[in-house]
């Protein structure tokens, strides 16, 4: 592993800092952050549950803000670091409150 590389997903320090979401913890209305630092930071909120398995979801912040897409539950949970929440024009994240 690089220094100062993020750990890997399988990685007991992933679960230690409890940056895997997974797919069961998806749910609508939440807000979520790949938890990238810089220009490639983003916050989604899922907009819509599908019954084929999909999510739809908004930018809410980061690149491409107000746009909107839909990829499969999974596949959005593996982007998924953690679930944040805005207080006081702030994204914190939702474990840290």
């Amino acid at each position: 592993m690089r220094r100062n590389a993020p750990p890997s997903r399988g990685s007991a320090l992933s679960a230690y800092w409890n940056i895997i979401v997974a797919d069961d913890q998806i749910k609508y209305g939440g807000c979520y952050s790949n938890g990238i630092y810089g220009a490639r930071w983003a916050v989604y909120q899922i907009t819509r549950e599908h019954d084929d398995g999909t999510v739809t979801f908004k930018v809410v912040a980061g690149a491409n803000r107000r746009k909107s897409a839909t990829l499969p539950r999974a596949d959005f949970a593996r982007w998924a670091q953690y679930e944040v929440v805005l207080k006081e024009n702030e994204w914190v994240r939702l474990d840290q409150l």
